[in-house]
C-alpha cells in the first residue's frame, strides 16, 4: 500500500518557536511554518536538518506551509499525525489489519464519551481501532509517546472498558512513520501511565499492533508489521 505526496517544498529546519510553529530556511529566507504534531519531537527537530514542507490548504491557514518531513540520520520521518490515520484507513478498507475483517469502516466514532479513530462492523462484530502516530525511535526501537498524553491514556481505558464488557473488539494501531525501527514499545520513561494502560488493555484481550512505513519525499509505503514489546 502506497501513499503519494505532492507539492512538497525543500527547506532546512532552524528551530521550533512554540508547540505549533517552527522556523525554517527556504532558499536563504527564514519563515515560520505550522507544526502538525503535539509531540516534543526533540530527537527529530534538530537545527540544520533537511526537511520538506507541505503547502497549507484553504485561505484560512495562518501559515502558507506545514512542516511535513524531516531527515533523521537513517530515515526520513513524517511528523504529520493525520498521515498515520490515512495509512490506517487504507489498511482497514483493504482488510489488511490482522484481526480486523474487511467491513464497513467509519471514522471518528463516538464511544462512551470519547471519540475512537475508526470503527469497523464485520462478521457480526464491532471493532474499535485507535491509531497513534509514532515519530520517535531510539536504537531502532520505536517509542510512543514522546510526551505525556493524558488524553491518550483515557482513550486506552475507554477501549479497555469496551473490551471487558465484550461490547466490541478493541485494537490499538501504532503507525511508525520512519523506517529505522525493528520493534515497538510504549515509552515508559516518558509516560508510565500510558504504558501501564496499554499493558492492561492488551491483557484484557485487545490487539496491540505496530506497522512500520518507509518514507521519502515522493511518498510513503507500508513496510512490515513490527514486534510489540509490552
Amino acid at each position: 500500500m502506497d501513499l503519494r505526496f505532492a507539492e512538497l517544498v525543500p527547506a532546512t529546519f532552524v528551530r521550533r518557536l512554540n508547540r505549533f510553529v517552527a522556523e525554517v530556511d527556504r532558499d536563504g529566507e527564514r519563515m515560520p511554518v505550522h507544526v502538525p504534531s503535539t509531540g516534543r519531537l526533540d530527537t527529530v527537530l534538530v537545527p540544520g536538518r533537511s526537511c520538506f514542507l507541505r503547502p497549507g490548504k484553504g485561505r484560512a491557514r495562518r501559515y502558507p506551509y506545514s512542516l511535513f518531513l524531516v531527515r533523521a540520520p537513517e530515515s526520513w520521518v513524517c511528523i504529520d499525525a493525520l498521515v498515520a490515520n490515512a495509512v490506517a484507513e487504507a489498511l482497514l478498507v483493504a482488510g489488511r489489519v490482522p484481526g480486523v475483517p474487511a467491513g464497513d469502516v467509519r471514522r471518528e466514532v463516538a464511544w462512551c464519551g470519547h471519540r475512537v479513530d475508526f470503527a469497523v462492523s464485520a462478521e457480526g462484530r464491532l471493532h474499535l481501532i485507535e491509531v497513534k502516530s509514532v515519530n520517535l525511535a531510539v536504537a531502532r526501537l520505536a517509542l510512543f509517546p514522546d510526551a505525556p498524553t493524558e488524553r491518550g491514556t483515557r482513550h486506552l481505558r475507554a477501549l479497555q472498558e469496551a473490551q471487558q464488557r465484550d461490547a466490541a473488539q478493541a485494537h490499538v494501531l501504532f503507525v511508525v512513520q520512519r523506517a529505522d525501527a525493528d520493534a515497538f514499545a510504549p515509552h515508559e520513561a516518558v509516560d508510565p501511565a500510558f504504558a501501564q494502560a496499554l499493558r492492561a488493555l492488551a491483557a484484557a484481550g485487545a490487539n496491540v499492533q505496530a506497522v512500520r512505513t518507509r518514507v521519502s519525499p515522493l511518498g510513503l509505503s507500508v513496510a512490515e508489521w513490527l514486534p510489540v514489546r509490552l
